[in-house]
């Protein structure tokens, strides 16, 4: 699967306009630290690329607000950092390494656990640690038993059945064209 890259917005808390001060990334919790040690560069860096980064502009005001010592004049800024884009179920190639993965994670934990459920929960886990939304379905005593229904960002989705005939899971075919359901 290949990863590509955004831009997005993050924040920082600038502790001191003046000079290029920043709430230090290892600073944790933040807000105890610097309340703390206001008077010293302990909880600072100089260097944007080590200051504490938040998701949201709210997150990084509510830190902010409760920060002392510093000469109340920090403030939140916005800075461009690259993220990994969500990934998509836009290609077969993608599709064949996520059936791929899922029949290899659930042979390793069924034969490991010797249950077939915890094979399934472990594939879901490591495709959801893709970063896709994943979730299963048991039937018991059916030869196909057992379906992956994956689902991307963009509201795309891929079942992955049971296949006895392969001991794996597949995607269904219609007429030798491969789709996804």
């Amino acid at each position: 699967m290949t990863t590509t890259t955004t831009t997005t917005t993050r924040y920082i808390i600038a502790l001191c306009p003046a000079t290029p001060l920043y709430a230090l990334s290892t600073t944790v919790p933040p807000t105890a630290v610097l309340r703390t040690y206001p008077s010293t560069r302990a909880a600072a860096t100089s260097d944007k690329s080590e200051a504490l980064v938040f998701d949201t502009f709210d997150a990084a005001m509510e830190v902010c607000r409760d920060i002392t010592g510093w000469g109340g004049a920090q403030r939140v800024e916005g800075i461009a950092v690259e993220v990994p884009a969500p990934p998509t179920l836009e290609s077969q190639e993608t599709w064949d390494e996520i059936r791929d993965l899922a029949t290899t994670v659930f042979h390793e934990a069924a034969n490991a656990e010797q249950c077939n459920n915890a094979g399934l929960h472990r594939a879901a886990a490591e495709i959801r640690a893709l970063g896709f939304r994943t979730a299963y379905q048991v039937r018991e005593r059916a030869s196909s038993f057992a379906t992956l229904s994956i689902a991307d960002a963009d509201g795309r989705m891929l079942d992955l059945h049971w296949d006895p005939m392969t001991d794996g899971f597949e995607y269904a075919t219609f007429g030798g064209d491969d789709a996804a359901s």
